[in-house]
């Protein structure tokens, strides 16, 4: 009696994964696209918000102001402006790089696009955050 194997089935909020349509890898970066989108989309929302809010003045001694200046708290609203600022092809590279320390060919083939396309989306996005960055005084250098 022969034993056939039959394709091994994931299921996963993607949909199901079945190893006879093909790899894995390309599934599982679908999967992670379609999540980056919705966090994108959800994130986009809260730099918004964020960039409403501003933040509190600072009291109390020199030290004290410097020590206020510094904290992510009194830097959430302008960096959200200047991840609002860039196009979502721009933040989703940013995002990309920054939280998920994927590489370059990771993010090409999580966004469909090509190496060089990553490389320019990412160079323009720096520029862009340097720029709002250093109107709103936060960019030293």
């Amino acid at each position: 009696m022969t034993i056939v194997p039959t394709p091994r089935r994931i299921h996963e909020p993607g949909g199901a994964f079945d190893a006879a349509q093909g790899a894995v890898r390309p599934w599982l970066f679908g999967i992670a696209t379609k999540l980056v989108a919705q966090h994108r989309r959800a994130e986009a929302r809260r730099y918004r918000a964020l960039a409403r809010v501003a933040a509190e003045p600072a009291a109390g001694s020199h030290e004290d102001r410097v020590v206020s200046w510094v904290t992510a708290e009194g830097m959430q609203p302008r960096i959200g402006r200047a991840l609002a600022a860039l196009s979502p092809q721009e933040r989703d590279v940013v995002l990309l790089v920054a939280l998920s320390g994927f590489t370059h060919e990771e993010i090409a083939q999580a966004l469909d696009v090509s190496y060089g396309t990553v490389g320019s989306r990412l160079s323009r996005a720096r520029k862009k955050l340097r720029t709002t960055l250093r109107q709103e005084g936060l960019d030293h250098g």
